[in-house]
């Protein structure tokens, strides 16, 4: 695995994966490659007299189309139990790089579940998303409008299945997404197209109730355990 010693502390990337749109699958020559991650540091650093944590590292290379971003594992998962669908979606984008660790990382996905928690957290997104898009945030609404609608249908992908997928397979969908991207709709259709989504959300809630997924936060607290053991040293 890539080892990382940029700001003279050891990393050991676990998991790589691709996100954005080359990882969903809608682009062109000209979109960027948007990578999301999980490193480990060495647990002895870790308990180091004064050490100070830091949970996330981002590399940028705006010449090579380059945008990689890195969480620590304490902060990955710490993050994953809120059902941050940042956090979410490089679980279930395509992978680049994985040891065992991350490979296992991965399978832990329905860990960390929660039906509250992952429908507070998507919407709370996707309303994030839509004040970009209206406040047309550097100038690329049409970013954040395509973003809306899709952690929408990943929620009422994930309520109703207890799964979703990343990359886009849906022919509608990856139209609609393509047409979003190229501004051929505007801010208000992708409006009033999510809150088509939310009702249809919000109407499987009312008739089925949020699902019980399997979250385990011990679960997932061993998990870790097991890793500051692994990487004690490196």
């Amino acid at each position: 695995m890539m080892k990382r010693e940029d700001d003279g502390i050891k990393k050991e990337v676990i998991l790589k994966a691709l996100v954005g749109s080359r990882g969903y699958g809608v682009f062109d020559e000209k979109s960027d490659y948007d990578y999301r991650g999980v490193y480990v540091i060495p647990t002895e650093t870790i308990l180091s007299l004064g050490f100070r944590y830091k949970g996330t590292h981002w590399l940028e290379d705006k010449e090579k189309k380059l945008d990689d971003t890195m969480y620590e594992i304490s902060h990955f998962l710490q993050l994953a139990i809120n059902c941050n669908p940042t956090i979410l979606n490089t679980l279930k984008a395509p992978i680049v790089e994985s040891n065992v660790w991350g490979r296992a990382l991965v399978e832990k996905f329905q860990y960390f579940l929660d039906g509250e928690r992952c429908y507070q957290s998507f919407i709370g997104y996707g309303l994030n998303q839509r004040k970009k898009m209206l406040d047309n945030k550097d100038n690329r609404w049409e970013k954040y409008g395509a973003a809306y609608v899709r952690q929408l249908v990943y929620l009422r992908d994930l309520l109703k299945t207890r799964d979703y997928s990343f990359v886009i397979t849906d022919p509608e969908l990856k139209e609609i997404i393509w047409e979003i991207k190229k501004k051929k709709w505007s801010p208000g259709k992708i409006i009033d197209y999510c809150w088509k989504v939310r009702a249809e959300i919000d109407d499987f809630i009312r008739d089925k109730g949020l699902p019980v997924f399997e979250g385990d936060i011990a679960e997932i607290n061993k998990f870790l355990m097991f890793i500051r053991k692994a990487y004690w040293s490196f």
